[in-house]
């Protein structure tokens, strides 16, 4: 696996998706990058992108966002996209099974459900 972990997200926010597409989303295909995760955004967001998974994981605790009216964008592919607007958290990890997976997870933060 070669998976990306940073601040800026590719999927959302205009000024930083229009960054982050232009500069970097080339280099992650170039480079085989598999899985992208971002904060910066108040929200969940998980979907794929020209065979890249992207994932933000922003729903620490401040204000979330609220959808179109914070400009979060429809760019990712739309089967298997998933957005929720809760405060939430993810763990990151490898499975040990006899083929090993990269695996992440986000939960509820004030239920501790899984949302993805």
């Amino acid at each position: 696996w070669d998976p990306k972990v940073w601040n800026s997200p590719v999927d959302n926010e205009r000024a930083w998706a229009d960054f982050v597409r232009r500069d970097f989303e080339p280099l992650f295909r170039e480079h085989g990058v598999h899985l992208v995760v971002s904060g910066h955004s108040h929200l969940y967001l998980r979907g794929f992108r020209d065979g890249v998974a992207y994932v933000t994981v922003g729903g620490g605790g401040a204000g979330l966002e609220r959808g179109a009216a914070d400009h979060v964008e429809d760019l990712l592919d739309t089967r298997g996209r998933v957005v929720h607007f809760v405060h939430h958290f993810a763990t990151l990890g490898v499975t040990e099974d006899r083929c090993p997976q990269l695996r992440l997870e986000s939960f509820d933060a004030a239920t501790g459900e899984a949302l993805d």
